[in-house]
């Protein structure tokens, strides 16, 4: 479906060659549109046009719910056989597989993204408050007439429907869809992993890590920001969460690592060093910052001092909580972006990767002992509380 300038033909070609290349039963391919001129084409319907209100700057996909009405016709004139199953596609999807898995599926119930990563608990606190969808109209699959009771709606009530819903996606999630009850709604999602987001992954909460690398990437290539914090526990993934993000910087962006638990670091010539960084576009990955909070604070200022310098602190998340402290985390990243990272590592992995640091400076500071693991299996099992 094509209409206005967002997307130019191409799009609308490269989709169908995917689709020639990636299905391996009979299909026809027609795409709507407001400029038809090809025999796979089908020009859209105004019907809804007058309903439809430029001004409260959203962007309502009303002309999808063309496709569902039972009496439609396809671009050469003809009526649709009775036994059609309908696969809709967006333009900017990009198909990995066989779409043949998608018509094989039951005719039950209409198909529709059910977007796996979105927090099904986040979408529970807002649905009163039409912010949040659990829906994605981007893939739909239904047999003929199987969506009429979701265009006869729209219909008869567009007033109320685009006045009250910011989007189709939400519509379809308010009125035809439970997310406490997903089982027993109108619409069924695709099972987990069919579909993937570029954006956001794939199922949450696994693939948040993937968005967030994401957004932090563009707060700095596109100068949103200077300084953002990452915090977290030990051993919980701070540092390759980190490098992960810099890997994604504008190629001009210099990074210079400084690990501020470093017993040997010089201060005087550390700052020197920021010194010259700064006739450069240079970002500074500052490291355990919880331990040379003094060093920080004078790096700190340097970064906001010249308009080249940006910084990425990693922390720990609590050196201290009470507001008091003044160098507590809680006061020294109280004006910087931050985020707390949790990754979803088991807690034996946890405590054995501390475990495992501390053996490792141990036998860098004490070489003359022997240092190794006691039987920690025997310890977790033995533990009442895991905190």
């Amino acid at each position: 479906m094509k209409w206005g300038d967002k997307y130019d033909d191409s799009y609308v070609e490269k989709l169908k060659e995917q689709c020639e290349a990636n299905c391996s039963v009979p299909f026809k391919f027609w795409c709507f549109t407001d400029k038809p001129e090809k025999d796979w084409h089908i020009p859209i319907p105004t019907t809804l046009d007058e309903f439809y209100d430029e001004d409260r700057g959203f962007f309502w996909a009303y002309r999808k719910c063309y496709m569902f009405r039972p009496d439609l016709i396809s671009g050469d004139g003809k009526s649709f056989p009775d036994n059609s199953k309908f696969l809709f596609l967006d333009l900017d999807v990009i198909i990995h597989q066989d779409l043949k898995y998608f018509f094989d599926l039951p005719n039950d119930k209409p198909w529709i993204v059910r977007g796996w990563w979105n927090d099904i608990h986040t979408v529970k606190q807002n649905y009163a408050k039409n912010k949040s969808t659990p829906l994605n109209s981007s893939v739909i699959v239904w047999k003929k007439g199987q969506m009429m009771p979701v265009w006869d709606h729209v219909l008869k009530h567009p007033e109320v429907v685009f006045f009250t819903s910011p989007s189709l996606d939400n519509y379809l999630a308010h009125h035809w869809y439970d997310p406490w009850k997903e089982d027993e709604g109108f619409l069924q999602g695709f099972p987990r992993g069919d579909i993937y987001s570029w954006y956001k992954g794939n199922v949450f909460p696994h693939d948040m890590e993937k968005k967030k690398i994401r957004e932090i990437q563009e707060l700095f290539n596109e100068d949103k920001i200077k300084e953002y914090c990452i915090l977290g526990n030990p051993c919980s993934g701070k540092s390759t969460f980190a490098d992960a993000i810099i890997k994604n910087f504008k190629p001009y962006y210099k990074v210079f690592y400084i690990d501020l638990s470093d017993p040997n670091l010089n201060n005087i010539n550390i700052l020197k060093e920021v010194n010259q960084l700064s006739f450069y576009h240079t970002i500074i990955l500052l490291e355990n910052v919880h331990d040379n909070i003094k060093l920080f604070k004078k790096i700190q200022q340097k970064i906001k001092l010249f308009p080249w310098l940006k910084g990425l602190y990693i922390s720990r998340y609590h050196n201290s909580y009470r507001e008091e402290d003044e160098s507590s985390i809680i006061n020294i990243f109280k004006d910087v972006e931050k985020f707390r990272y949790n990754s979803n590592v088991e807690f034996e992995e946890k405590v054995f990767g501390i475990i495992d640091n501390r053996i490792k400076s141990l036998k860098d500071e004490f070489p003359e002992f022997n240092w190794d693991f006691g039987d920690f299996q025997t310890v977790l099992k033995l533990s009442l509380i895991h905190i």
